[in-house]
């Protein structure tokens, strides 16, 4: 039994009250009504799946909702991208899971939109140097060598997020510059394999204009 329930407890036992006039939610999201044996077998489920899935990183409830899809729910029938899955998560297995101590409270996070983060990689000049190493009689002739020579990425990519608790996801995405790169190659195969009526124009002037 949590404390929740405990404090519950207590308040019916010393006063003339019963646990439903001690409710103000409704008995299925009061938090102080959850301890049933259904809601800890759910909230033992989802923290299970939390400490395999995600470890001690935060994740937000939509995020769970897609990390769990193809498993297997308490009731043993295969977790699905539903609405009815979906709000089962978020009102029943979620809450459970926080309220009786299976999750961390502040693990699972619940964020709205937060103002766009605009990052603008800024562009080195490539540079050449001289290099020589003493590791190996061959290695000590100077050799020429070229810094900062990185491809240029002709879009900017704008990522749309539902939530802002993605921030950490495509943070991750920052160190590897060569992935927008690729990004903005298919970019631009895609754009040239278009009918040259689909075609975007560059605002170039067309030849004999």
């Amino acid at each position: 039994m949590t404390r929740l329930r405990t404090i519950l407890d207590e308040a019916v036992a010393d006063n003339d009250y019963s646990a439903k006039d001690l409710t103000v939610l409704a008995p299925q999201n009061d938090p102080y009504r959850i301890d049933t044996p259904a809601r800890h077998r759910d909230g033992a489920w989802l923290g299970a799946h939390v400490a395999e899935k995600i470890g001690d990183d935060d994740i937000h409830v939509r995020g769970l909702h897609y990390a769990l899809l193809g498993g297997a729910k308490p009731d043993g029938s295969a977790y699905a991208n539903s609405e009815e899955d979906w709000r089962w998560l978020a009102t029943c297995a979620a809450k459970a899971a926080r309220w009786l101590g299976y999750v961390p409270f502040e693990q699972i996070v619940d964020q709205r939109n937060a103002e766009p983060t605009i990052r603008i990689s800024q562009r080195e000049d490539p540079f050449h140097y001289v290099d020589a190493g003493f590791a190996t009689p061959d290695s000590i002739d100077p050799g020429i060598a070229v810094g900062a020579f990185t491809g240029e990425q002709p879009y900017r990519l704008v990522l749309f997020g539902e939530k802002s608790s993605l921030k950490g996801v495509l943070e991750a995405l920052r160190p590897y510059p060569a992935a927008a790169q690729a990004v903005g190659r298919a970019l631009q195969q895609a754009q040239a394999a278009l009918p040259p009526s689909d075609n975007v124009s560059d605002g170039a002037p067309e030849k004999g204009a």
